[in-house]
């Protein structure tokens, strides 16, 4: 060491209750009548140094994690080019992750989507937002684009100035096809002739369509919470739906006829068929009861059984009426002939 020249080295060092320390020493040689003494300070690091190792796994962590991950961790700056992307980019998009950093994340956007997704991740930087879903559609390596919800969250430095933005992307083409599907099937049953409902497993009402309103005189609003039980018409005895309940509960499906009543009193007849829903663990979740109203034709059943009827009566009446007839001309030619055999001698 040079006379007046400060040198600065780290050692570790043992504290009184036997812990291992680290120190920062800083070290003067002086001259002090002809003779050179060191002059030291230590300053003890050691919850620096703890911290500084604590913040590096914490790193090292979440960089596993992110790396790991199913979802694609990217950050962007605050002009929106990438700086970092996870190697799950990869995988969803089939992009190396170096080949796409540096470059405007808005690069690979459908175009019809990249306006609406620029001004929205705009607006949540501005808004100071901690967190905002966006929908867009990213083109993968081989030229198709994927639907993907982004959870993004800006950045900001120190002095509250906007620095850039994180987001957690997912692959959610699936789930937008589903989405249209189902969007497909509520317009059919909205639309259908039939009517139908749906409970819950314990019969409340979540579901009812328009057709249901329409032949029920009910509102969606008076049967929604409640249970079918508020259509009986007390015609059907309790085995009735014991028997339908125990079906239905076994997970199976079950058809029949049901007289039901409408708002205004009126007796509605039903062909039903009631199906048990089940989750993906094949539990029971909901029912699904869909009805086609069969009232005038058990009507015109009833009549033409009765025209049938009334029919078959006429004929055996007919053919009885002819025995009858052939008989009392039997009796009377008899009577001739017995009478005309009387008369000679």
């Amino acid at each position: 060491m040079k006379t007046g020249v400060v040198e600065n080295f780290a050692a570790r060092f043992i504290k009184k209750n036997k812990e291992i320390g680290m120190g920062i020493i800083s070290a003067r040689v002086l001259s002090l009548n002809n003779e050179n003494i060191i002059l030291s300070i230590t300053r003890d690091i050691t919850r620096l140094e703890k911290s500084k190792e604590e913040l590096q796994q914490s790193r090292d962590h979440l960089r596993l994690i992110t790396d790991n991950m199913a979802d694609v961790v990217s950050q962007t700056d605050v002009d929106g080019n990438l700086i970092y992307v996870s190697p799950s980019l990869e995988r969803v998009f089939g992009y190396s992750p170096k080949n796409i950093l540096g470059k405007s994340a808005l690069d690979w956007v459908h175009p019809d989507d990249r306006d609406r997704t620029f001004i929205q991740a705009t607006e949540a930087g501005q808004k100071n937002s901690s967190s905002v879903l966006l929908e867009y559609r990213w083109r993968h390596a081989n030229g198709h684009y994927l639907w993907i919800e982004s959870a993004t969250r800006p950045l900001y430095n120190e002095q509250g100035d906007l620095t850039g933005a994180i987001f957690a992307s997912r692959d959610i083409t699936d789930k937008k096809a589903y989405e249209k599907q189902l969007a497909k099937f509520a317009t059919i049953i909205e639309q259908a002739t039939e009517e139908v409902l749906i409970t819950d497993i314990d019969g409340t009402i979540q579901y009812i369509n328009p057709s249901l309103e329409e032949n029920t005189g009910y509102e969606k609003n008076e049967l929604l919470g409640k249970n079918p039980s508020i259509l009986k018409s007390g015609i059907h005895d309790l085995p009735f739906y014991q028997n339908l309940w125990t079906t239905i509960l076994e997970k199976k499906i079950w058809k029949g006829i049901i007289h039901n009543q409408r708002k205004n009193g009126e007796i509605i007849v039903h062909d039903v068929r009631i199906t048990p829903i089940l989750d993906s663990r094949q539990n029971l979740s909901a029912f699904v009861s869909i009805r086609r109203d069969i009232t005038d034709q058990m009507k015109i059943e009833q009549q033409l059984r009765q025209a049938q009827k009334m029919e078959a009566i006429g004929t055996l009446a007919g053919g009885v009426a002819h025995d009858f007839n052939n008989i009392l001309s039997g009796i009377f030619g008899y009577a001739d002939l017995a009478t005309k055999n009387l008369g000679n001698p």
